[in-house]
């Protein structure tokens, strides 16, 4: 009996509308006859180039492990061999945070082989500081310091060896919030997604902080979306967005040119004027004392809106582009050409490259062949056309996948 066939067996009846326990049925129901999984990726699914993850068994969302390396081993043993007494004697109550854990040691390498798995260290934070020419930040990843630790050196006035997890884990939801844009409402969202609770108002603290720190990444996302009603207005004309992108309206599409070389595109855009999430406060008049009266009145600006495809619907909608859309769009493409750089690289060496998640790469290879070392650090070998981004990478071998 598999650990798959017997966690699919185990309580499956009784959980099923668990996301857990529906994707080992899932794995059950797509695996090939030599139980393995194919087919598990489309190229380019996502409009920035990234693969998505769709064939049947969707590996790029696994839920994060609950358990540590030493408990999944056990769970993996125990619920693997139908030893039910024992699951129950060691979990208890936690037996679905066992299955969840289990999700991606399922994946394992046939006899013989072993996995060699390298995943870039805060590639989008790189990325995102490198296209805005933020330099202290930059220069924050050359020193190989902790950007979630700095961050957290300002915000609870503590040197940086005094920042604990919980303060760190706090601060990377300030970081990844803040980065593309987000609004104090939107943060207290993300940040519950990474178990972190925000008011709203410590929402705001930190999302001028982070403005404030991180001021030229403000300032792109201000540069592109000018950029981009530029770019509409003068059709066939290439207009910068910051200093590493370009932008161009072309046959009715709206192209970004990457630092790579390669091109993004938005259909049929157009400037529109439009209601955006802000108000301001203005002067309506005086009272009967003279003083000034004031309320808060709707802003509306000029922005460039596009055609996509509705992900719940499917249908067709016409949807702002603002600046920080295009930023985050180019942060994410270039994280992935980056990718793709590395990928081309382990091949060359010999390296057989079996999945892609996210911004990781897994390899199979024969037991005692190759290092996580030297697969890592060609994944971070760098090609001309981004030569001064820091990159750093973290890495495991072993028989079964893991986070």
């Amino acid at each position: 009996m598999t650990p798959l066939e017997l966690l699919c067996r185990l309580r499956l009846d009784e959980v099923i509308d668990d996301d857990g326990f529906t994707k080992y049925a899932k794995m059950l129901k797509v695996a090939a006859s030599d139980g393995t999984l194919k087919n598990m990726y489309v190229y380019h699914g996502a409009g920035t180039g990234r693969w998505a993850s769709r064939g049947g068994v969707n590996v790029q969302n696994f839920a994060r492990p609950v358990l540590g390396d030493l408990d999944i081993a056990t769970a993996h043993d125990v619920l693997g061999y139908s030893a039910h007494n024992e699951c129950r004697m060691l979990f208890g109550d936690d037996l679905m945070a066992a299955a969840v854990s289990c999700l991606r040691g399922v994946i394992k390498a046939p006899d013989g082989h072993e996995f060699i798995d390298a995943d870039y260290s805060s590639i989008e934070n790189r990325v995102g500081v490198w296209l805005a020419g933020q330099f202290d930040k930059l220069e924050l990843f050359a020193k190989g310091l902790d950007e979630y630790k700095v961050f957290g050196t300002e915000l609870f006035q503590v040197q940086y060896d005094a920042v604990t997890k919980d303060m760190r884990q706090f601060c990377k939801s300030a970081v990844l919030g803040g980065m593309f844009g987000q609004g104090p409402a939107g943060l207290v969202l993300y940040a519950a997604g990474l178990g972190v609770v925000l008011t709203l108002e410590r929402a705001t603290e930190l999302i001028q902080m982070y403005r404030r720190q991180y001021h030229r990444v403000r300032s792109l996302w201000y540069r592109c979306g000018d950029a981009s009603i530029e770019a509409v207005n003068q059709p066939g004309r290439w207009v910068d967005a910051g200093d590493l992108m370009q932008l161009l309206y072309h046959r009715n599409f709206l192209w970004l040119k990457l630092p790579s070389g390669r091109l993004l595109s938005w259909a049929r855009p157009r400037v529109e004027r439009r209601k955006v999430p802000w108000t301001q406060t203005v002067c309506i008049g005086q009272d009967e004392n003279g003083e000034n009266v004031y309320a808060e009145e709707a802003v509306y600006r000029d922005v460039v809106t596009v055609e996509s495809i509705d992900t719940k619907t499917r249908q067709f909608i016409r949807h702002p582009l603002i600046g920080s859309s295009i930023y985050q769009s180019g942060v994410q493409a270039t994280a992935r050409d980056i990718l793709v750089n590395g990928l081309f690289n382990v091949e060359d060496a010999g390296y057989n490259v079996v999945m892609t998640t996210h911004d990781e790469l897994t390899s199979l290879v024969k037991i005692g062949q190759g290092s996580e070392e030297e697969f890592g650090a060609l994944m971070c070998k760098h090609a001309d056309w981004f030569k001064d981004v820091p990159l750093a990478f973290e890495a495991w071998r072993g028989k079964r996948f893991r986070k």
